[in-house]
């Protein structure tokens, strides 16, 4: 059964500086693939920080092994002895909070996450947003279907995107987090979740030509009204 990423844990969790700001079209989480180590994310959850490994790394997936085809030399595990472990940065999108405001910005985000053979470990990519008071506004993030049943006992990593979703009214602030959970088998003590080349991507929609036309005509009379200001 497919489980939604739940977020909740991680709403209570500080922040620390955001990066700016939204551009659209491009991916907005930096080092996705952790292929700059754990630049640009910050430790939140657990024992001992997840880690960045290398592909081919004894006992760890493989170049050959099922990910991304552009893969790069890296991706995220959960770590040593955590069952429960995060990483998460945050993102300044007050540059674009009026089309925001407007209910124009919209978004698709995905991950590559998996584990290794048969153990119950799994990742997951979330996205929180915040109001510039940092109050909690809403969650979303990728499927978290990729428990040992669900990539057949294989090693390796497999694509799983979220649903597209809107950045609610209000955001000003956007937390991405990656978060991995061991599962049950913590024989090897190490949390053998796996997550590569996250992405968030964000577009600005058209205004409909009504909204268009309306907004044309508020600029026209508030010119109108600035001319007869000056005049006066």
């Amino acid at each position: 059964m497919k489980r939604s990423f739940v977020l909740s844990a991680l709403t209570v969790l500080s922040m620390g500086s955001a990066h700016a700001s939204l551009i659209f079209g491009t991916n907005a989480i930096l080092n996705p693939g952790a292929e700059s180590g754990l630049a640009n994310w910050t430790f939140v959850l657990g024992t001992n920080s997840p880690e960045a490994i290398a592909y081919g790394t004894a006992g760890f997936p493989t170049a050959s092994d099922p990910g991304p085809a552009s893969r790069g030399l890296n991706f995220f595990a959960g770590g040593p002895d955590n069952d429960f472990s995060g990483l998460e940065q945050t993102l300044d999108v007050s540059n674009v909070a009026a089309l925001i405001d407007a209910g124009l910005v919209t978004y698709k985000i995905s991950g590559w996450q998996g584990g290794k053979d048969a153990q119950p470990a799994n990742a997951a990519l979330g996205v929180s947003m915040y109001d510039a008071s940092s109050n909690f506004l809403f969650s979303n993030g990728t499927n978290y279907n990729n428990s040992a049943a669900d990539r057949g006992n294989v090693t390796g990593l497999f694509f799983r995107p979220g649903p597209d979703g809107l950045i609610v009214p209000g955001t000003r602030k956007l937390v991405f987090q990656l978060l991995f959970m061991q599962g049950a088998d913590a024989s090897d003590h190490y949390s053998d979740a796996y997550i590569d080349n996250v992405s968030f991507v964000a577009t600005a929609a058209v205004p409909e030509p009504g909204s268009l036309a309306l907004l044309g005509g508020g600029l026209s009379i508030l010119g109108i009204l600035v001319r007869k200001a000056r005049r006066s």
